[in-house]
């Protein structure tokens, strides 16, 4: 299994616009012949579990439904993204 950790948000070049460098402390990919691919993100306030999981066989499909998970989160907590 791979695994994939950002620290940081340094991925997301406007972090500090959407406030995304208060809100994510790191970002899991992964894939497994079992699992398919998953992608967890983690916040500072409850590092141990994620606050958006996604599994998915299709690649693309997983990183669409992070990324709309991720939106929804944003807008019901951070007012918009």
């Amino acid at each position: 299994m791979s695994e994939y950790i950002v620290t940081g948000c340094d991925c997301v070049s406007n972090a500090k616009v959407y406030g995304l460098d208060e809100s994510i402390r790191r970002a899991n990919c992964s894939y497994s012949n079992v699992m398919d691919w998953c992608i967890d993100i983690y916040g500072y306030e409850r590092d141990e579990m994620p606050f958006i999981s996604c599994q998915s066989c299709d690649v693309e499909l997983v990183f669409a439904k992070a990324q709309v998970e991720l939106k929804e989160w944003l807008a019901e907590h951070r007012g918009g993204y």
